[in-house]
């Protein structure tokens, strides 16, 4: 019973983990890797998607499916401004030959998506400057003021000292 328990579990495992059904999860979960293209090459996906290739092709749309096929050069996000200078080189390079819409798509996405990200980026560390600003306002120490004590008293009483922190100028006058 449990052999056959096994290889009928093993059985569903490879027909059920497919290109498909792991890009439907990241979609439905909102997760999305960094690069899509590295789960998806695992070898139980590879192996699962070469037995229902037909099915997945007919499946996924005809515009993405030539957007992977399409593009030439393996575009990546750049991260840096030479990065950037690079693959625009790249893409006049390309143009030169007659630049495709598929071939151009995948690039201004990544180009897209980088500076989302500088963008996000820079508006969190303008936030975390802020915040570190009023923390450091916070803990700077306030000048503390001279207590004024009355010409009858040798040392200032609790109550003395706490009048003189929440007003600022109060006269000799009150303390008596």
């Amino acid at each position: 019973n449990y052999g056959v328990f096994v290889a009928c579990y093993f059985a569903a495992r490879e027909a059920s983990i497919t290109t498909k059904n792991t890009t439907s999860g990241w979609k439905s979960a909102g997760l999305w890797p960094v690069s899509s293209r590295r789960p998806l090459s695992n070898f139980l996906v590879s192996k699962a998607s070469s037995t229902h290739q037909e099915d997945q092709q007919s499946s996924q749309p005809r515009s993405q499916q030539l957007d992977e096929a399409a593009s030439i050069v393996p575009w990546s996000t750049p991260h840096r401004s030479a990065d950037l200078r690079h693959q625009l080189h790249q893409l006049v390079q390309l143009g030169k030959d007659g630049l495709d819409t598929h071939t151009l798509r995948r690039p201004s996405r990544k180009m897209q998506k980088s500076w989302d990200n500088q963008a996000s980026r820079l508006v969190l560390l303008k936030q975390q400057f802020q915040h570190i600003q009023a923390h450091l306002d916070n803990q700077r120490q306030r000048k503390r003021k001279k207590v004024p004590l009355s010409p009858n008293s040798r040392f200032a009483a609790v109550a003395h000292i706490q009048q003189a922190r929440q007003s600022p100028d109060d006269s000799i006058d009150s303390l008596d």
